[in-house]
């Protein structure tokens, strides 16, 4: 069942996500708390998809809305690189303090969220893992190698930025995987890619996340 949430920042803006717990199962569960894209918001359909999938693996998805977009306190003068990578924090807190929490949590990024998402996992030593979808590899490059948690990076082969995105993982020096969608561009719109960047991802957060004993 989804339920619409409100979490504050460190400015008192008030945020707003949603927090999905899947049915018929234990009591506690690994979460991973999304970072949407610029110009994008917690209703992207991609992250819904992906959200959807993580459900039936048995982790929470926790989507919600950056300073200044949609249906979150701030204006887009509020918005920034900074304040976004604040925002991800509270979120994370925001999870911790949820009675579901099983204490797992990961990340998942799209695009500009990424940096925000390296920036949180530089110091917050809660984080289990990362899974980056198509990420800025320019702004992200001086973050990324200093990442010690487990990173999935997600490219679409026919996304202009691919080959930046290729040398930004051959550069990282931790346990790491690169699931390329073959044909795709940072959109995912072709057929059956939005599958398989589900499937990619699911498929890094259960190994990450959920213990083996309770693994579907």
């Amino acid at each position: 069942m989804r339920e619409t949430i409100f979490f504050e920042n460190s400015r008192g803006f008030r945020l707003s996500g949603y927090w999905e717990v899947p049915a018929g199962r234990d009591a506690i569960f690994p979460v991973v708390v999304f970072a949407h894209d610029s110009g994008s918001s917690k209703d992207d359909p991609l992250d819904a998809r992906v959200a959807r999938e993580l459900l039936a693996g048995g982790i929470i998805p926790l989507r919600f809305d950056f300073t200044g977009t949609v249906s979150s306190d701030g204006s887009p003068q509020d918005a920034s690189a900074d304040q976004w990578s604040d925002d991800l924090l509270w979120a994370l807190d925001y999870a911790f303090r949820r009675g579901e929490c099983s204490g797992s949590i990961g990340i998942h990024a799209a695009g500009t969220g990424a940096r925000a998402a390296l920036t949180v996992a530089l110091t917050d030593l809660r984080l289990s893992a990362l899974a980056l979808r198509s990420p800025r590899a320019e702004a992200i490059m001086p973050y990324a190698t200093m990442v010690n948690i487990p990173t999935l990076i997600i490219s679409g082969s026919a996304d202009p930025r691919h080959e930046a995105v290729v040398a930004l993982y051959n550069d990282l020096r931790i346990q790491k995987r690169l699931a390329v969608i073959e044909n795709a561009t940072e959109r995912y719109e072709g057929a059956n890619h939005a599958d398989k960047v589900a499937e990619q991802t699911v498929k890094w957060f259960v190994e990450h996340l959920v213990p083996v004993e309770v693994q579907v």
